[in-house]
């Protein structure tokens, strides 16, 4: 049985398969919005975190910034996202979160 390999897997390194415009339609894609959403919401509740007032959050592999902006936006007080690709990062900084590469 053939082991399926996603686009990403062929690249070692993140920023030779995000392009510009692979970084951009990520970005754009709904689907991938949603379910960095829900996944952020899966992961405060087994960390038990009921409410984000006064907390300070890292997002590792922050991408352009969906969970950053969830999390900003209900309530905690900083985010920092870190993600090795640069225009996923140049993404996230264009909506005025705190990201490194």
């Amino acid at each position: 049985m053939k082991k399926v390999i996603t686009p990403e897997q062929e690249f070692e390194d993140p920023n030779d398969f995000y392009t510009v415009e692979e970084a951009e339609r990520y970005n754009q894609n709904s689907a991938m919005r949603k379910m960095q959403i829900e996944l952020t919401e899966i992961a405060l509740q087994i960390a038990g975190v009921s409410h984000l007032e006064h907390k300070k959050i890292i997002d590792v592999g922050c991408g352009t910034g969906f969970s950053m902006e969830y999390l900003q936006n209900n309530g905690s007080s900083e985010v920092i996202g870190i993600d090795p690709s640069k225009e996923m990062v140049k993404i996230a900084e264009g909506k005025k979160l705190c990201v490194c590469v």
